[in-house]
């Protein structure tokens, strides 16, 4: 970054001292205020540069924010329907052991035993399912409120580098006025130079 500001400002000198070059007398005023003109536009040019990236990386941060809440969706789906399965499995082995227990008497309190055991566990299997979800529900709704922020803060940048980008365009159009009225001046100038070396060329004579 300092190489780049050096090289700028060196830019900005060598033209100064091109355009100085150009007038009949070589001023070290004038040859600041010309190098003061470009490194304005320079910098004017490098901070239209900073917003623009400020913005592209604040998109791109949105979009990957978005892809993610798309990835977190998916899988929320995915373990909804893996437990949807499950849960049916095990629904249907606890209607085929209450069957088997009607049909097999003698085997009723070892089975009703296992039964009960596998349904607590079906139970437990299914809070901690449901407990799951929730917090991926949570986890979405959490997500999504970090993409509203995110989205809330990008529009407001957004808004500041508009604001931004008007008053660099009413800066440069006064530096076209300022500019203007540079080479008024200069003009001017170069009216009364001439002149007084034609009165001093018919003094002489």
């Amino acid at each position: 970054q300092l190489r780049a500001f050096l090289l700028s400002r060196l830019h900005c000198f060598a033209c100064a001292m091109q355009e100085a070059n150009e007038f009949r007398t070589f001023s070290p005023d004038r040859l600041w205020r010309i190098f003061l003109d470009h490194e304005r536009k320079a910098t004017l040019r490098e901070t239209g540069r900073e917003h623009s990236r400020h913005e592209e990386e604040l998109e791109a941060e949105c979009q990957e924010r978005d892809r993610a809440i798309e990835r977190l969706r998916v899988a929320t789906e995915a373990e909804k329907e893996a437990r949807a399965t499950e849960n049916r499995d095990l629904t249907e082995c606890f209607s085929l052991k209450l069957h088997q227990v009607e049909e097999e008497e003698e085997d009723l309190r070892r089975r009703l035993g296992e039964t009960e055991s596998r349904a607590e566990r079906a139970e437990k299997e299914l809070e901690e399912a449901r407990a799951a979800i929730s917090q991926l529900r949570a986890d979405l709704e959490k997500s999504q409120a970090e993409v509203s922020e995110d989205r809330k803060r990008f529009a407001e940048t957004r808004q500041q580098a508009d604001e931004r980008a008007q008053r660099v365009q009413e800066l440069e159009k006064s530096l076209e006025e300022e500019e203007k009225q540079r080479l008024a001046e200069q003009e001017e100038s170069q009216r009364l130079v001439e002149k007084m070396e034609v009165q001093l060329e018919d003094a002489r004579e």
